[in-house]
């Protein structure tokens, strides 16, 4: 299992992961963290090519 460097990991990366992780809709959490859809989706796809 690879481990995670945290230094590479954006603030709002996490943010955004764990609030779409609460409201399982991508549509709610952007939202809730006022950005567009398409941004949660960036920021999701970021964190997928790194891990």
């Amino acid at each position: 299992m690879a481990s995670i460097n945290l230094d590479e990991v954006e603030y709002s990366e996490i943010i955004t992961f764990l609030t779409v992780a609460q409201t399982r809709n991508m549509s709610i959490a952007a939202e809730h963290l006022c950005v567009t859809q398409p941004a949660v989706s960036k920021r999701i796809s970021n964190l997928e090519k790194r891990y």
